[in-house]
């Protein structure tokens, strides 16, 4: 009776909450949004790219005026031409007139700031260093010899677990435990907060028992925020591939590297999720009022977990990396990074998995305790005292 009530719950949260219609315009939208920002950036991009034609009066004054090596027009003028090419500058028959000192140094003239102004610079910078090498009878072949970097090749005796691949798998999975435990707080709120402020609990406490209720209401949001999430990583694909349809390289690895190393990687972003998750159910039983509560500020919690996994990869071998990796509320991203960065016994692996478990049924436990007593308090939120009180007496 009670696994049928929660399911109930759940579905009825879900069919809430969850609409085709709005997640297919939602999609579009997003899909739309970036093909246009993309379209954007690739007509900006043509813009830059052009090869702008530019007038030079005082080439004389470099060594050489060699263009090959760079994507300008250049044309040397002499000095006493210098009133009609600035007219052509105005006119926009010409894009730029360069007026070159003894030194090499330029005064770019043009209608308005170019983008290419930068491969005016770079091309300027070239032919000078030229001159100078050539001064010296060195050549450019002698100068990057000169400045060329020493090698050193790095040989690690105990060599990162993970490859890139699997460090970008990482990455995007606790990305995506985060998003999605953000996503959800605004569907249990508005389904929590919002039943306790309509005072239909009282009808429902009779018929559901409090513990199959947060357990519907948890496994039926849950699946709306997976769903929600879905469709933005489904949308977000569908850009990426607009943008190398249109020849735009992805640097992808090509192996995500080990399976079963992912595998892990995965569970733990799942289970981060419920943990966190229903945690965000927890708290919200204690809210009356979301809007003007000063516990909304516990819902930044979970950033602990991924500043955990930030320390874990610095320092894996400290014993306050060990804690992280061990311990629930931070064990979600600390436990992924020290493997992708060290070695990580197997029962470490398997402790963390079970105390993380175990701790997202303690809170689920919790919740519902607190749900069963929560829901009928108006007008007060109750203080963290009674809510110890409840937790001991029910």
């Amino acid at each position: 009776m009670s696994a049928c009530a929660s399911w109930e719950v759940a579905r009825w949260e879900f069919y809430r909450f969850f609409k085709w219609k709005q997640h297919a315009i939602a999609a579009l939208i997003t899909v739309l949004g970036g093909m246009a920002a993309i379209g954007l950036m690739s007509f900006a991009r043509a813009g830059d790219e052009e090869t702008p034609r530019v007038a030079v009066i005082g080439a004389a004054n470099l060594a050489s005026i060699e263009t090959a090596d760079t994507d300008l027009v250049i044309e040397t003028r002499l000095p006493a031409e210098e009133p009609e090419v600035r007219l052509a500058v105005e006119r926009g028959e010409i894009d730029g007139l360069l007026i070159l000192d003894e030194e090499g140094a330029g005064a770019l003239i043009v209608a308005r700031t170019p983008p290419w102004q930068g491969r005016i610079e770079a091309w300027l910078t070239a032919v000078r260093t030229r001159a100078r090498l050539a001064e010296r009878g060195l050549s450019p072949e002698d100068l990057a010899r000169i400045i060329e970097p020493v090698e050193l090749r790095i040989s690690e005796l105990s060599p990162p677990r993970g490859g890139r691949g699997a460090r970008i798998a990482a990455i995007i999975a606790v990305g995506v435990m985060i998003m999605a435990v953000f996503s959800g707080v605004a569907y249990v709120f508005a389904s929590i907060t919002g039943e306790k402020q309509s005072r239909v609990t009282e009808q429902l406490l009779a018929c559901i028992p409090p513990q199959s209720w947060i357990d519907g209401k948890i496994l039926g949001l849950s699946l709306v925020t997976f769903a929600g999430v879905l469709n933005t990583l489904a949308s977000g694909i569908a850009v990426l591939l607009f943008w190398r349809a249109l020849g735009h390289s992805l640097p992808l690895p090509e192996s995500l590297g080990d399976p079963l190393t992912i595998a892990v990687v995965l569970l733990f972003a799942l289970l981060g999720f419920a943990f966190w998750f229903t945690f965000m159910a927890a708290i919200a039983a204690t809210i009356d009022d979301p809007n003007t509560s000063t516990r909304s500020a516990l819902l930044f919690l979970p950033v602990l977990s991924t500043c955990a996994g930030l320390f874990s990869s610095l320092q894996p071998e400290t014993q306050a990396g060990y804690l992280l990796a061990l311990l629930p509320p931070t064990s979600a991203a600390a436990m992924p990074a020290r493997l992708l960065v060290t070695d990580v016994a197997a029962w470490e692996i398997g402790l963390a998995t079970l105390l993380l478990v175990l701790a997202s049924f303690a809170l689920r436990s919790i919740a519902g305790r607190i749900f069963a007593l929560g829901v009928l308090m108006y007008g007060k939120e109750p203080s963290w005292a009674e809510v110890r009180r409840w937790m001991q007496e029910t």
